[in-house]
């Protein structure tokens, strides 16, 4: 017996200090928020569901640092049908320039259902000369395919309209 008491003493404090640290890192954890870093000005990201009802978007984040501006947002199907795929634009608008090329695609969704994403990219250059300060950035639905296979667009601002 007496060979074995400095064993369990030995395995009481490491179970201890095992327990202690545990309950320290819960009490210290350090959470990493990438976007709470540098939130954009209230009123530069906003959501526009008015096109396309069935796809709702709503901005859960923003970030803008340097010449980057990024959006994280909750898309949630609630419409009727499930969509087999679906896309989602951020207009940029900046003094000289509209800039709707950046997305956010993936699928299926089916109805009730929800889904992250994330769009950003760095400020475009029109011919090499700054486009100016950005003014806002818009989530708009911009695709949607369903299992019949058929599909709701709404076209980019710079594709030419049909006469």
């Amino acid at each position: 017996m007496k060979k074995l008491l400095p064993a369990l003493v030995a395995l009481l404090v490491i179970i201890g200090v095992g327990v202690g640290i545990i309950y320290w890192r819960r009490g210290h954890r350090q959470i990493n928020k990438p976007w709470a870093a540098n939130p954009c000005p209230n009123g530069l990201a906003s959501v526009d569901n008015s096109l396309q009802p069935t796809l709702k978007i709503n901005l859960l984040e923003t970030n803008c640092e340097n010449d980057i501006a990024s959006v994280h947002f909750n898309v949630t199907n609630v419409g009727t049908t499930p969509f087999k795929y679906f896309e989602v634009r951020a207009v940029y608008a900046y003094d000289t320039y509209i800039d709707d090329g950046a997305g956010f695609g993936t699928g299926p969704l089916v109805t009730g259902q929800s889904t992250q994403g994330f769009i950003g990219h760095g400020t475009p250059r029109n011919y090499g000369q700054s486009v100016g300060r950005l003014h806002s950035i818009t989530l708009i639905p911009s695709l949607l395919e369903f299992p019949d296979g058929t599909k709701w667009r709404q076209p980019s601002i710079h594709e030419p309209t049909p006469k």
